[in-house]
């Protein structure tokens, strides 16, 4: 089970198998896994297509697995820039999933012409310079040590987002099914660890109110950690699901369920701010500041995970897609996922922006809007963004809000 709620692996490593003949490949993945489990309460997942033989591969196998997991890592190499699935199929596909992260480890000295993939995102060179022979040793687990660094605060970041649930600790057994489950469908389980039968009452009610719900049990009157963590939740206000015994295998699915209903009911006003991290991160960074000052509510910006990015569009007031540089492939990914999401909202109509901008050319700066066959608002700007383009999208997110009782400033 990964680290991060809703992931099948925390990290995925993007290799050529020819690269792994030494066993270097699988040796970079253990160490990893050994350097990041201490920091990640011994849950690292770091996966590697270690079954498949060079030349037969599984691309829907992989693409699933790559759908799921927040952290690529690119093992380069001349073979690795050489191979079409490597290339194509792993790490551009990766890239164009929108909120996921990519750092690039150079093995050996690259051929003549040959450049780094992704420029902009981190690499770091695993060869000595002078003379391109592998490092070993110290200098070896010290560069190791910096990727681990930047890797754990990547992971801990999105456990962060995760939507929070707080389970109830008893005093002879943990509820592990329930928490599994929950982890598996994209919730961040609180407490992280065993609490032992004295925890003070006020670490308790941090928690609590950390969490988005709290799951309680009330049918346990022996159990005195129990009893105290159902009458903290009363004092706390929060929502609170309060279940009358530990729940069975076959009713942690209706538990779940509860929870989905009740994060919805209780959500405060958010506005998804969905663009590719890669092409166009560092352009939008003060568009994002300037929508949430505009709307009075928060921006929630993309993460790894397919749950995640699916829970986000289930449950925003509104959806706003940027483009600017983004490639094709990242843009029709985005739309079929903003497809799906309608349909499975039904009637629930959720205000929905696509921002696209280009260059000006030499031309002059305009903007033109139209309505899509969905009710989206398609905001066309030539020159860079200006927040007032998305006024129309801003005054339906209050109308709606208003009309639902949502509180936006």
């Amino acid at each position: 089970m990964a680290y991060v709620p809703g992931c099948s692996a925390d990290v995925f490593i993007s290799y050529a198998h020819s690269d792994n003949q030494d066993a270097w490949v699988t040796k970079l993945k253990d160490k990893l896994t050994a350097k990041l489990n201490p920091f990640l309460a011994g849950r690292a997942e770091v996966w590697f297509d270690d079954r498949i033989q060079p030349g037969v591969y599984f691309r829907e196998e992989i693409q699933q697995k790559l759908t799921n997991t927040p952290l690529l890592v690119a093992v380069l190499s001349p073979s690795y820039l050489d191979s079409e699935f490597c290339i194509i199929h792993e790490l551009e596909w990766f890239e164009n999933q929108g909120g996921k992260e990519i750092i690039q480890l150079i093995k050996v000295p690259l051929s003549a012409g040959q450049e780094v993939p992704i420029p902009q995102a981190r690499y770091e060179k695993l060869y000595d310079e002078p003379d391109g022979r592998a490092l070993t040793g110290q200098r070896l687990e010290r560069a190791l040590d910096k990727i681990v660094a930047a890797l754990t605060m990547k992971l801990r970041a999105a456990w962060e987002l995760r939507p929070k649930v707080y389970v109830a600790q008893l005093r002879d057994q943990a509820l592990t099914e329930l928490k599994g489950r929950l982890h598996a469908e994209g919730y961040a389980i609180l407490p992280k660890g065993l609490l032992p039968a004295r925890v003070p009452d006020g670490r308790i009610r941090n928690w609590m109110e950390e969490a988005r719900v709290s799951i309680l049990l009330s049918g346990t009157r022996d159990d005195t950690l129990a009893q105290r963590q159902v009458e903290i939740g009363r004092q706390v206000g929060k929502p609170t699901i309060i279940l009358g015994d530990r729940p069975h295998s076959d009713q942690i699915a209706a538990v779940i369920g509860e929870v989905q209903t009740t994060l919805e009911a209780h959500h405060k006003p958010a506005i998804y701010f969905v663009y590719d991290h890669h092409s166009d991160g560092q352009r939008v960074c003060s568009l994002c500041e300037l929508v949430a000052a505009q709307a009075g509510c928060e921006v929630v910006l993309p993460e790894g995970g397919e749950k995640y990015h699916k829970f986000r569009l289930r449950v925003s007031d509104g959806i706003l897609l940027f483009r600017r540089d983004a490639p094709d492939d990242w843009l029709n990914s985005q739309e079929q996922s903003l497809l799906q999401a309608a349909a499975l909202r039904g009637d629930r109509f959720v205000p929905e922006a696509w921002y696209f901008t280009r260059r000006t050319n030499g031309g002059a700066p305009g903007v033109r809007s139209t309505q899509g066959p969905r009710r989206q608002l398609i905001i066309e700007r030539v020159g860079e963004p200006d927040v007032t383009d998305l006024q129309p999208f801003l005054d339906a997110l209050r109308s709606r809000l208003e009309a639902a009782g949502g509180q936006i400033s």
